[in-house]
């Protein structure tokens, strides 16, 4: 396979981190398996301390095609944020394709749109809308054992799994301890991202969550869509993270959409 070039600069999407590497220079083709090996050593040395990786590369299909990576290596699905961080990439880039821009991803085509530039702050991050997908309750009530405590979430699947826990304070919840064990839990085979929802008086909710692959994150996009959706509240609902805040929309067509800050910083 001919030798791809590429370009890798930091994102972050509502505080969610990432490494972007567009190796769309050549023709439809991926990179080799060692490139990525290397790619994933890259970004754990990194001081920028991502939370995982995107890669982009041609595909006559969509705009870009993203095989996003986490930290520890694994292949992840979908990212809410991390497609978001694609959409600023492509729209920065001058592309010529009208919006929204689509995105090939291992959950399947998602739509992305550039909204402007926040003007309230200065420098402003952009504000970028993206396509989570629809969403299915798999569980309303899963219970699950760890240890002596027992838990019961809502298992939603929206193109990555995640189970949702409402509690009364989120920033009470041991997270380190209780994420890693539940997102490991045998009963969910491969994996399950947590989160740990609390409804705010004003309205939406506060949210923490536990990343299969990666751990806490500072944000996670399709955690927000998967806490709004499993509570069952109308939407338009705002999410708010360590990182920031999100806005969860949904489609006449029962789509979930994302609404939020994304920030290109400095090169490598």
């Amino acid at each position: 396979m001919a030798a791809v070039q590429f370009e890798a600069w930091p994102y972050s999407g509502a505080g969610n981190r990432f490494l972007l590497v567009d190796a769309r220079g050549g023709a439809d083709e991926r990179l080799a398996p060692d490139a990525l090996g290397s790619l994933v050593r890259r970004m754990q040395e990194h001081e920028f301390d991502p939370d995982g990786l995107l890669l982009l590369e041609s595909t006559r299909e969509a705009d870009a095609r993203l095989t996003i990576l986490n930290r520890d290596g694994t292949r992840a699905l979908a990212c809410g944020n991390g497609l978001r961080c694609v959409g600023l990439h492509l729209a920065a880039g001058g592309s010529r394709t009208p919006q929204p821009f689509v995105v090939a991803t291992d959950a399947g085509p998602r739509r992305v749109e550039f909204l402007g530039d926040d003007s309230a702050r200065s420098p402003g991050p952009a504000r970028i809308r993206a396509e989570i997908g629809p969403a299915r309750l798999v569980q309303a009530q899963a219970r699950v054992a760890v240890g002596k405590r027992r838990v019961v979430g809502a298992h939603v699947d929206v193109g990555n799994p995640h189970l949702v826990l409402f509690v009364e304070d989120a920033e009470a919840q041991e997270v380190s301890e209780l994420g890693p064990a539940l997102s490991a839990h045998p009963r969910f085979e491969g994996g399950i991202n947590v989160g740990f929802a609390q409804r705010l008086a004003a309205g939406g909710f506060a949210l923490r969550v536990f990343e299969r692959g990666v751990g806490e994150t500072e944000a996670c996009g399709t955690g927000a869509a998967a806490a709004a959706f499993a509570s069952g509240d109308a939407f338009p609902l705002e999410v708010a993270l360590r990182g920031g805040v999100l806005r969860v929309e949904q489609g006449g067509d029962g789509v979930l959409w994302i609404v939020g800050p994304a920030r290109k910083h400095g090169p490598l």
